[in-house]
């Protein structure tokens, strides 16, 4: 009886407990199973080869592999993970026919980030099922989605190094030859039990038969035909132990045009004759006689292992993960929702000289017809010398806002009619585009307007400020702190005037706290993005909070996930050093998590994220530079790129509902965009 049932509790998709193996017999289940030595030495045998595992080692046993573990000489406790891939296919396409290795002898010393996060993932899904606080569940499966993405980000390379596969990271950085690899494998294991060729998956694939073999020899260290074979081996072993069939049955079963082929491709792998290994192992099987040997721990003991050996851990769950993940769960199907539509409707150029360069005007009319801004407001303009950025404004179909500081009235007055004359020109309906605001001091305000008006025309929209726009120097418009405070007043208001469009100019210095939305050097900041997300949301309110609102939008569903503003008010109000800005944004690990159900939905769907934080942030970028007055062109470059949002695109199935999960740090907003097929 190879096939083993795992047995779930608490209608979770994942198993977790700690044991301590005498002996386990050989066995499959459908489940992927993660072995984590916390304690001593094991043995696991997995197919032809037998691992000797130490502690904080960790050994993925993927679906459908026999194995079977032992003891060693010394006392050992192990954790162990079962994952029901069904479940989490809906938020993983790829995962048919899994294949991770976390054997990283090859290269340890490069991938001990990325396994200490798979041993947090654990202990944390261990401590949430012994503890069963409020909204267990749904953190033990945010933490094993999260564990399966790590696995697939870090653990889907091998390559063969004498005689087993470990994982090679070499080819991590290249995603495109990554999914083809995957994809070429999934099709082996999918086919191998008839004939197969390197020109079928070729064609497939679109490639020539010689660069094909070398992708599949440079990824696994086998030729194609050697990995076919190694593949079909490997299935063959739950025949020739799970079955009596004859060796030249299972030879023709799993693929080989002989039997003397098999034999030799079973020695070459399991260092033995099939009918050897029959005899040596069949005993070993489980079954009703060959029950597993092990003594599991209570809770009491398995969170004094954890607090003696992951303290670190333990004091973060402590301090933090008890923090429920709020749940969120809305009905396609409800009442009519009041409709949202937000708009930046004025936006300022501080510089309107800037206007007459074609990068500058390029720049502005990306801004506006990303942010769906109606009206440009331009401060401190002289009439006599800025016509031909003005008329640049107005061609673009914007409407015009010219702020002038008052000095002599009479001047202004005949500037004003002047200026119109000649815009006039080129746009019959110029007094419909154009609004004046001046601004005066020490006078009446009303007889300000009346002298004006007089002289300039008394049709014309013009108001009288006492105060002229205030625009303080301070790095934190540069950074990911402005984030909550744009999306959390973008909610509540349709006008904002109250951000520069364009640092004012200086080629030398990329940063210097002013107020624009996009750097002097066309570096899109923070502030962009965030005015960005709330321009992009339309659509009836499913739901909303203090982190979050849902939107319905004919096919399409549009999720905002954002972090509180708790420090935008006083950093705002208290201008600081950007080194001090640093450590407050590097030093805050304040972590939001969210799943958000969304029932009475079916079909299949496009999930899109993006997300703003301070891993993009222009402003921490250009710190871990020092910030330098002067940067080369390619360095430039270089920031730029580093700092477009993290972008997330997976297709999944709704069956009745649909759930996603966002994970996101402090300063941080995450859009989602579910979008049907």
């Amino acid at each position: 009886m190879l096939k083993e049932k795992v047995l779930y509790q608490d209608n979770l998709p994942v198993n977790i407990f700690v044991a301590s193996f005498e002996e386990y017999p050989i066995h499959y289940h459908e489940e992927l199973e993660v072995i984590f030595v916390l304690d001593g030495t094991i043995k696991v045998k997995d197919g032809y080869y037998t691992y000797a595992l130490k502690k904080d080692d960790v050994l993925i046993i993927n679906n459908r592999e026999l194995h079977s573990i032992m003891c060693t000489s010394e006392q050992n406790v192990i954790l162990i993970l079962q994952i029901d891939l069904n479940f989490f296919r809906k938020y993983h396409s790829n995962l048919i026919n899994p294949f991770f290795i976390t054997d990283t002898s090859y290269n340890a010393d490069k991938v001990n980030e990325p396994l200490e996060k798979l041993r947090k993932l654990m202990i944390r899904t261990m401590v949430e099922a012994l503890n069963k606080t409020e909204g267990y569940q749904d953190r033990i499966i945010k933490y094993t989605n999260d564990f399966i993405t790590e696995l697939i980000n870090d653990f889907q390379y091998f390559s063969m190094d004498d005689g087993k596969f470990v994982n090679e990271m070499k080819n991590k950085s290249n995603k495109i030859l990554a999914e083809r690899v995957n994809r070429i494998t999934n099709y082996i294991y999918e086919n191998y039990s008839r004939k197969l060729t390197l020109q079928e998956i070729a064609e497939r694939e679109h490639l020539s038969v010689y660069y094909l073999s070398h992708v599949i020899k440079e990824a696994t260290g086998l030729s194609f035909q050697d990995f076919l074979n190694f593949v079909r081996v490997e299935e063959s072993e739950m025949l020739v132990l799970g079955t009596d069939k004859k060796i030249s049955e299972i030879a023709m079963e799993c693929g080989f045009s002989a039997p003397r082929y098999y034999v030799k491709y079973f020695t070459k792998w399991f260092n033995c004759h099939p009918d050897e290994y029959r005899e040596l192992y069949l005993d070993k099987v489980r079954g009703e006689e060959t029950k597993g040997k092990f003594t599991t721990y209570n809770k009491e003991s398995i969170l004094s292992i954890i607090k003696t050996h992951f303290s670190n851990v333990y004091a973060h769950y402590n301090n933090s993960g008890t923090k429920s993940i709020e749940v969120i769960e809305v009905d396609s199907k409800g009442d009519t929702r009041p409709y949202l539509k937000k708009s930046w409707r004025t936006l300022i150029v501080e510089d309107i000289n800037l206007l007459v360069y074609s990068e500058a005007l390029k720049q502005l009319i990306e801004i506006c017809e990303s942010l769906n801004i109606k009206i440009i407001k331009v401060l401190n303009v002289n009439l006599s010398t800025n016509i031909e950025a003005l008329i640049n404004v107005l061609d673009l179909g914007l409407g015009l806002i010219i702020t002038i500081s008052y000095k002599d009235v009479n001047q202004v007055s005949v500037d004003i009619y002047q200026t119109i004359k000649r815009l006039s020109v080129r746009r019959e309906d110029i007094e419909k585009k154009l609004s004046f605001e001046i601004i005066v001091e020490n006078e009446n305000p009303r007889d300000v307007l009346k002298k004006i008006q007089e002289k300039a025309g008394s049709n014309l929209d013009i108001k009288i400020s006492e105060q002229s726009v205030n625009v303080d120097r301070n790095y934190v418009y540069d950074s990911v702190l402005m984030v909550p405070g744009i999306i959390q007043r973008g909610l509540l208001e349709d006008i904002s005037d109250s951000y520069i469009a364009v640092d004012s100019m200086d080629s030398y210095t990329m940063m210097k706290g002013d107020n624009g939305i996009i750097t002097s050097a066309g570096i899109k900041k923070p502030s962009f993005y965030a005015h960005k997300m709330i321009t992009d949301l339309e659509g009836e309110i499913l739901a909303s909070g203090k982190n979050y609102i849902i939107l319905k939008d004919l096919n399409a569903y549009k999720i905002l996930i954002y972090s509180a503003d708790s420090y935008f008010e006083e950093v705002y109000k208290n201008i600081q050093p950007p080194e001090e800005l640093v450590s407050l944004i590097e030093n805050t690990q304040i972590q939001n998590e969210f799943i958000i159900k969304i029932n009475h939905i079916n079909g299949e769907y496009n999930i899109k994220k993006y997300r703003i934080s301070k891993k993009n942030c222009i402003f921490s970028i250009y710190a871990k530079l020092g910030f330098p007055d002067i940067i080369k062109e390619e360095t430039k470059q270089i920031i730029e790129w580093a700092s477009y949002p993290q972008v997330f695109v997976r297709e999944t199935k709704a069956d009745g509902h649909l759930e996603i999960q966002s994970n996101i740090s402090e300063f941080s907003a995450e859009m989602i965009i579910v979008e049907k097929k």
